[in-house]
């Protein structure tokens, strides 16, 4: 029976630092990625950063709408609404919601800051009222919350 308890305790470990390890591994990646993006002037060199993004999947949502401050780099507010809006519409569409809003979430180098702090406040105000809808933190091993 001992041996029984000790290999479910092992096993259990192994698990766990799995997860934990898995976890660290994209919070590092993610992090990094947006680090910089926020420090690119346009599209050379971004390109990194946004491979990241999009292999992280929704493991990015939660970084990328707290990254959101109207002062920021314009060119990283471009790229963080874009990959939001792409996979909070690909998520919606393959789960058949049809409950995110309408307007447009772009934020474009042309936007003055007062509609940038506009569209940063309306991607805020609905990943709270809709975020547990799209990521669940505790799937670290899946880059689409839908499956």
């Amino acid at each position: 029976m001992k041996t029984l308890v000790g290999w479910l305790c092992a096993a259990i470990a192994t698990a766990a630092l799995g997860w934990v390890g898995t976890y660290l591994y994209w919070h590092v990646r993610i992090v990094g990625a947006i680090r910089t993006l926020e420090t690119q002037a346009g599209g050379a060199g971004g390109g990194e950063g946004e491979g990241v993004l999009l292999d992280a999947g929704c493991r990015a949502l939660p970084y990328l709408v707290a990254s959101l401050e109207p002062r920021k780099n314009p060119y990283f507010l471009k790229v963080a609404s874009v990959q939001i809006s792409s996979l909070a519409f690909s998520r919606a569409a393959a789960g058949g919601n049809s409950e995110l809003p309408a307007e447009d979430w772009s934020i474009t180098l042309d936007d003055s800051a007062a509609e940038r702090a506009r569209k940063c406040d309306s991607i805020q105000q609905w990943w709270l009222q809709n975020g547990a809808r799209y990521h669940r933190t505790w799937r670290v091993w899946s880059s689409n919350c839908a499956r």
